[in-house]
Parts: structure tokens; sequence; C-alpha cells
């Protein structure tokens, strides 16, 4: 099954659901352009839904750090919802659970982002 993305806004954070495979194949590389899309468009904050992605090669594990990556770079944040125990089991073996936070809700993963946002505020408005 290929990899679909649905895009959707919650405020001013984007929220992208996959489903399918993120893996090396024919749409290899459609997250990333998505991301860099979104970039372009000041769309940094981003949540990541990925409840319905059913499998994940090293490929697609690629994807979402350059995917963090990215969205770092540009000030932004990424958070992961609801992975499939084989997905957190993979990233738990590749350590990667550590960069990629994930949540059990978008709201959850959204209340991240918006506390983040204020303690930036918070910081900058002390200096």
């Amino acid at each position: 099954m290929a990899l679909v993305i649905d895009e959707s806004q919650l405020g001013d954070v984007t929220l992208l659901k996959l489903s399918g495979q993120l893996t090396m194949g024919l749409d290899s590389g459609a997250l990333k352009q998505k991301m860099q899309k979104l970039v372009t468009e000041a769309k940094i904050n981003v949540i990541m839904n990925i409840g319905q992605l059913n499998f994940i090669d090293s490929h697609g594990l690629g994807e979402l750090v350059a995917c963090l990556s990215t969205l770092k770079k540009s000030g932004g944040s990424l958070k992961l919802v609801k992975p499939t125990e084989f997905v957190r089991d993979i990233l738990r073996t590749t350590r990667l659970d550590t960069l990629l936070v994930s949540y059990k809700s978008d709201e959850d993963a959204l209340a991240s982002i918006l506390e983040q946002d204020r303690a930036e505020s918070g910081e900058q408005g002390t200096e």
C-alpha cells in the first residue's frame, strides 16, 4: 500500500495524517517534498499522526528524521501521534524515540507545541 498524506490545520499547526507504508519505493520522497512545501509556506509546527502507518523501513525512518531536521532548522517542531506497536518498537530499537517524541492524541501533541511556544516567548521576553 502506497503512502497517503492528508493535511489539515489546527490553528497555526499543521496536522498530517499518514497511512500506508513509509518505505523506499515509488512514492519515496513524497513526505520530504510535503515538508519542504510546508516550510516554504511558513507552516513549521507539524503534528504527524502515524496511527494508520502500518509499515516503515530504514528509509522511512530517515525521512522522519529529515522532516524533524527541516522543521527545527526553520524554528519549528515535529510531534508524532499514535505510532502503532510495530512503529513504536522500531523507534525504541533504533533509539529514535528520544528524538522523535510521540503522543497519544493530536490534542496532547498540540498542547505540547503551544506550551513550547509559550516557553520560548517567555524566554525571549526576559532577555
